[in-house]
């Protein structure tokens, strides 16, 4: 997370969305310094800001969770950084690998596990993104596909001149389109339980999808999660790497 007493931002790093190359930016060339620990929510910085603090300009970046999951699971297939296998990185040591982090790279990098069998394993279940809990109070958020553009639209908002366009400085190893990834037989989990995230934030599905529809009883499954959690996130602080809200999601994901 990063912040600018001098230009009155806070950036929300949403992992997997080009976060990496937007505080280093920021850190870099517009005066701002990371607090907290890098990929804590707004409810985290809304716990930590004192007076104006609160008040200042809110962003984050979201990413189509299709093009996200294929991301995930390449940087579990190929150790990305190596963090997977770094003591230091673990969430315990201070890090943020979590024990969940460490059972998808287990699957996909030890035992060779497939994408397929990655989503089907892991991930049947309504998504929801759960760094952008609280999303109602960010003031912009950007989407990763038109990264370049919209950071340049964040800086007029806050009023600074923006210095040049932002270097990709931490690409995934092995990452190909993401609608490759695909199988047919992943298409109905998909519709099902990607597909009302991907309304809320303005995503289409890849060409020869455009016919589906999502089922309305899925995309009510997911406004009741979603309300339940924003409504959550405005009365308390949502870690979502503490075991005791990891416990909660799991609990919410079991019932909704």
């Amino acid at each position: 997370m990063i912040v600018s007493e001098q230009h009155k931002f806070v950036f929300v790093e949403i992992p997997h969305t080009g976060s990496h190359s937007v505080s280093n930016e920021l850190t870099g060339l517009y005066g701002g310094k990371a607090i907290v620990r890098k990929h804590a929510n707004i409810t985290q910085y809304m716990a930590w800001a004192k007076g104006e603090q609160k008040g200042y300009f809110k962003f984050a970046t979201v990413r189509n969770p299709l093009d996200y999951m294929a991301t995930m699971y390449e940087k579990y297939r190929s150790n990305h950084k190596g963090q997977y296998t770094n003591e230091k990185a673990l969430l315990k040591n201070g890090g943020h690998v979590t024990g969940e982090h460490l059972k998808h790279f287990d699957y996909v990098h030890n035992q060779g596990g497939s994408f397929e069998g990655f989503m089907k394993t892991f991930f049947d279940k309504v998504y929801n993104n759960w760094f952008l809990v609280g999303s109602h109070q960010f003031d912009y958020v950007m989407k990763f596909e038109n990264l370049q553009s919209e950071f340049a639209h964040v800086l007029g908002l806050i009023g600074v001149e923006k210095v040049r366009d932002i270097p990709h400085i931490n690409p995934t190893k092995g990452k190909r389109p993401f609608e490759e990834y695909y199988t047919e037989s992943l298409k109905d989990l998909v519709l099902r339980n990607y597909g009302p995230f991907m309304k809320k934030w303005g995503y289409e599905f890849p060409l020869g999808w455009q016919a589906s529809e999502i089922p309305s009883a899925c995309d009510l499954r997911f406004r009741l999660k979603d309300t339940l959690v924003d409504r959550t996130a405005s009365l308390v602080k949502l870690d979502p790497d503490s075991p005791m809200v990891s416990r909660c999601k799991k609990l919410v994901d079991a019932v909704i």
